[in-house]
Formats: structure tokens, C-alpha cells, sequence
């Protein structure tokens, strides 16, 4: 369900941007309810040609992004 639910943008560098207009919440919706998992991420809204439905996540440990895909599964199911 993740994969249709959200657009990745590719990157070169250790982080994803991703449109997550399709989920119906904006990136600081989706921000405060990944932080009750303890998990991080950056609203993009304040970059030129972005707007409230984009986030950057963090390519980290396997261990954490499978905390981060558990969290996100969790929260768009």
C-alpha cells in the first residue's frame, strides 16, 4: 500500500523526497504521527517548487527503515 500511496523522487544522496499527496495527510500530519514512533523526518513544504505534501526521509540502518516502513504500513493501512 506504500508504494501506491506515495511518489518517490530519485536521489543520488541519502535521502528521498517523496509526495505524499496520495495519503491524504500533508507532510506535517504525517511528521507528528511518525514522531510517536520516534522517527524523524523533514517537511519540504518550504522548498522552492514544493508544496505541504512533500517529506525527505533518511536512508539509514536496514534496522531503522524497516522501523520506518513497519511505522509507515502501521499508519496507512
Amino acid at each position: 500500500k506504500i508504494i501506491y500511496l506515495c511518489s518517490c523522487i530519485c536521489s543520488t544522496v541519502n535521502f528521498i523526497l517523496v509526495n505524499i499527496e496520495k495519503t491524504k495527510m500533508t507532510a506535517n500530519e504525517l511528521k507528528a504521527k511518525l514522531l510517536s514512533y520516534g522517527i524523524a523526518i523533514r517537511n519540504c513544504e518550504n522548498y522552492p517548487g514544493l508544496n505541504e505534501y512533500f517529506v525527505r526521509f533518511a536512508v539509514r540502518t536496514r534496522e531503522e527503515n524497516d522501523e520506518l516502513i513497519d511505522a509507515l504500513t502501521e499508519i496507512l493501512a
